[in-house]
């Protein structure tokens, strides 16, 4: 049937769209499982077409009005889609042309989409300005129905800015208003978000009033798509109430009704997705209870509701919870079965998961709990092994789980898919060489399980040490490793070698291992594993040292070093506030020294000079030594450059990933960046930067450090590297422990900062 665009007068369809723009946006950010949940999926993505042709249309004839309302239909579908972007384009073009026809109530109706619009993005203070104008046009107006909306919406934005209780106000009004006009799914919408709301803090009469309201108002609405899944959203709070609240008994109870209604609507509308949902939760209320049968017996169920949907974001739930319960009941075999399946049906969303911009942090920790507990599941089977290939196997299989998890991390920090891509073009790496190991550890709750890679296979080691326990020891080793006046690191950095090396040390000596190459876990990225100490001498001392993010994201192969092009930039004066770095001179003349190939200093160091060399010449080396900093937001990374700053995405654009990636840049060198202390996802972007910059490797800081022992390692750093013998993880080796044994920079604040990344050739 085709959707007659006359069948709405203009003020209705304008009320219905705005608040169609607004029904999921609090649902997505706080339980991100819906992600894929809107009215009518399949005839909104055929009808996408038709209204961009109306916006054309009404173009052309001059019908300002209806080409405001056919953008915003455009944008409700891109709503839906997740395409926030897009959405924000069409509501500013509708924007415009309410301005210019100047229609108060269109104005107020766009204004308060665009509100919305800008809460899904994390644009808080813009949404809050665009809601403030159209609530100010509403008053005017007198418009109680968008009055009602955009109170709503209000109550939205104190959500994601943690203001509870004001939210919970503004639901209140918005419930009234709406009540006054009859405007009941508008009623049900907000109690529904004034229970999300309450479900935040700590008042458990304000939960429950607020849940109980929400039910009897849900009983009273006509059933559809949206009163089931509010049910199973009700259903879900109380679930989660069960566990955090001492009454866990009558909130089960509240979790088990709301789902059982959920259920009964889900069938009478034959809707697959509604049941799927609630049965899944209602077996995970049943799996908290212990009562492991009916939980796998409905999560069973729950599965085969999907049946002919296209359906991953849920599926991998329930394959998940499967996994869970069958573990619980001593089926480790079939519960790895499960868990695989979940992160199978996981892998083809991951791109999409991670370039999503409104993707929250909840959900990408809930998925790190997949892949943790696959591997945790998968050590805890090892043990009741006898046969060595299948205890092999099964480490292969842990370390493998682990990889795919790395990869997850990488590609949800830079929101790229530059992650995926490389995964495809290279091959797991089994064959380290005769003297390098690769050591891999896995910070679970308990333990600390790590997998040594060597020449000969995988061996494990189990240490008793929490992850909590490890991580407040590293977060003091990196504050005290940065306070050059004290020896107070150096507790930290023998209890955390007693950990990670000690136990490994026979091996590393019976195989007669030379260097390390670290892969490491969580907040163990933040810290630089050369300044261990062993109680005499320093692991950097013993060792050359390689850091990546993941073993399957390198291709090892030895630098070509007949033939080095490098181009060499930096900076020693001050500019744009930053101070200046006179050894930087001396850094950059030795490398010239060494090497040759094209100088850029200071007032030639300027961006559109970078782009036209990068782009002209074909460089295996790019020094940059500059002002630079990784944050946790990988679109704040950058280096600075005489009169821009050079982001980390304009860097990669510049190689030239298309161009470089058969034959990338070997080496990219930052020597004066820094990473914020106990920053995870700060140390993950350094972690990650030769990947993102399309280059075999780099080198970088974790910290910003005295410019003139920087230029003295880095010159020693590229005179080793000449060396035919000599690796870049040995060269780096070497120049920190010549700067170590120099009296000024004994502390390892001037030399340890220092990590190679990626190929250590």
């Amino acid at each position: 049937m085709t959707l007659s665009f006359a069948s709405f007068s203009y003020r209705t369809t304008f009320h219905f769209l705005a608040f169609r723009l607004g029904m999921v946006i609090l649902l997505l950010t706080v339980f991100s499982v819906f992600a894929e949940e809107s009215d009518s999926i399949s005839l909104e993505n055929n009808t996408a077409f038709y209204w961009s042709n109306q916006v054309q249309i009404f173009a052309k004839t001059g019908e300002v009005n209806k080409q405001i309302s056919a953008l915003m239909h455009l944008a409700n579908i891109y709503q839906t889609q997740g395409k926030i972007t897009s959405v924000i384009s069409m509501l500013n073009e509708a924007n415009v042309l309410a301005n210019k026809i100047n229609s108060p109530y269109q104005q107020a109706a766009v204004l308060n989409s665009l509100g919305e619009a800008h809460i899904a993005v994390r644009k808080y203070y813009r949404a809050a300005e665009y809601l403030y104008k159209s609530e100010i046009k509403a008053q005017t107006l007198q418009e109680t129905s968008l009055l009602a909306a955009i109170f709503n919406n209000q109550g939205n934005l104190k959500v994601q800015q943690k203001k509870f209780v004001q939210a919970i106000e503004l639901y209140y009004k918005s419930t009234q208003l709406a009540q006054s006009v009859g405007d009941e799914k508008l009623v049900e919408k907000a109690l529904v978000n004034s229970v999300i709301a309450a479900s935040k803090t700590t008042d458990t009469n304000k939960i429950e009033t607020t849940l109980l309201a929400a039910k009897d108002q849900l009983n009273k609405t006509k059933y559809d798509r949206k009163k089931a899944f509010n049910w199973v959203t009700l259903g879900q709070i109380a679930q989660q109430l069960s566990v955090n609240h001492s009454n866990s008994t009558q909130w089960q109870k509240y979790a088990h009704q709301a789902f059982e209604q959920a259920i009964i609507l889900g069938e009478r509308i034959s809707d697959g997705r509604v049941i799927s949902y609630a049965k899944g939760y209602m077996g995970r209320l049943y799996e908290t209870k212990g009562r492991y049968n009916e939980a796998l017996q409905l999560t069973r169920q729950a599965i085969f509701a999907l049946e002919n949907i296209n359906a991953g974001k849920i599926l991998f739930r329930w394959q998940w919870q499967i996994g869970r319960i069958l573990k619980e009941k001593g089926n480790n075999q079939a519960a790895i079965s499960s868990y695989q399946q979940a992160i199978s049906t996981l892998q083809p969303l991951r791109q999409s998961l991670s370039t999503e911009q409104n993707n929250s942090a909840s959900f990408n920790k809930e998925i790190t709990s997949l892949y943790l507990e696959l591997t945790d599941l998968l050590f805890l089977s090892s043990d009741k092994l006898t046969d060595p290939e299948k205890i092999q196997n099964n480490l292969i299989l842990a370390r493998n789980t682990m990889e795919q998890l790395k990869a997850a991390e990488l590609q949800d920090y830079f929101k790229d898919s530059c992650i995926t891509e490389l995964e495809k073009k290279i091959r797991p790496l089994d064959n380290l060489g005769k003297k390098t190991a690769a050591i891999y550890p896995i910070l679970l709750s308990d333990r600390i399980e790590i997998l040594l890679s060597l020449s000969d296979g995988l061996k494990r080691f189990t240490i008793p040490v929490s992850d909590t326990k490890i991580d407040k020891e590293v977060r003091l080793f990196r504050h005290n490793l940065e306070n050059r006046t004290t020896r107070e690191y150096l507790r930290q950095a023998q209890n955390l070698y007693q950990w990670l090396i000690a136990p490994l040390q026979n091996t590393l000596n019976q195989q007669q291992i030379d260097t390390l190459i670290m892969v490491p876990d969580k907040s163990l990225r933040t810290i630089p594993m050369a300044a261990l100490h062993d109680g005499e001498q320093f692991l950097i001392e013993k060792y050359a040292i390689g850091n990546t993010p993941g073993l399957n994201l390198i291709d090892p192969k030895p630098l070509d070093k007949k033939e080095i092009n490098i181009l060499t930039t930096g900076l020693t004066e001050s500019v744009q506030g930053f101070s200046p770095l006179p050894h930087v001179a001396s850094e950059l003349a030795n490398i010239q020294n060494t090497f040759g190939g094209t100088l850029l200093q200071d007032n030639k160091f300027l961006l559109d000079d970078v782009e036209k060399e990068l782009k002209q010449n074909s460089f295996n080396i790019v020094h940059i030594a500059s002002h630079g900093q990784f944050k946790s937001n990988a679109k704040d990374n950058y280096v600075l450059t005489f009169d821009n700053r050079l982001s980390m995405n304009k860097l990669k654009n510049l190689i030239g990933l298309s161009k470089f990636r058969n034959n990338p840049i070997e080496l990219l060198t930052l020597s004066a960046c820094q990473t914020a202390a106990g920053d995870d996802k700060a140390a993950l972007g350094l972690a990650g930067i030769a990947v993102k910059a399309g280059a075999r490797s780099a080198v970088a800081t974790l910290w910003f450090i005295n410019d003139e022992a920087t230029s003295g390692l880095v010159s020693e750093f590229y005179r080793q590297l000449k060396q035919k013998s000599v690796s870049k993880a040995q060269a780096l080796k070497n120049a920190q422990v010549y700067l170590l044994q120099n009296k000024l920079y004994k502390h390892p604040y001037f030399w340890s900062p220092f990590l190679l990344i990626g190929n250590w050739l």
